[in-house]
């Protein structure tokens, strides 16, 4: 364990700080999305908040997170890139897989 946060325990505490599940926290970061993209955010909230592996980038995320909490996108990829350089290799088993294939 490298004692280091990640950053779904970070967005955890600040969606319960003001009381949105995940599925505010998606519209907020889209606003303007339609149904189906609301849905597509939901998804990819989830699966980043759940699934811990270095190998995933922020990328829109960033931006995303910065409009839904009013912050800059640069807190969020300083604590995800911190964690990430403090994790090493992934252990979980989709990226075992991945491995496994590309061999």
């Amino acid at each position: 364990m490298s004692g280091l946060l990640h950053l779904a325990d970070v967005l955890a505490e600040e969606m319960q700080e003001r009381g949105w599940s995940h599925l505010e926290l998606a519209k907020r970061m889209d606003p303007e999305a339609d149904a189906q993209q609301w849905g597509i955010n939901a998804m990819a909230l989830e699966l980043f908040l759940e699934v811990r592996c270095p190998n995933i980038i922020l990328g829109k995320m960033a931006d995303q997170f910065a409009l839904a909490f009013g912050l800059d996108r640069q807190f969020f990829e300083a604590i995800h890139e911190q964690w990430r350089r403090g994790t090493g290799e992934c252990n979980n088993a989709c990226c075992k897989e991945i491995e496994r294939v590309q061999v």
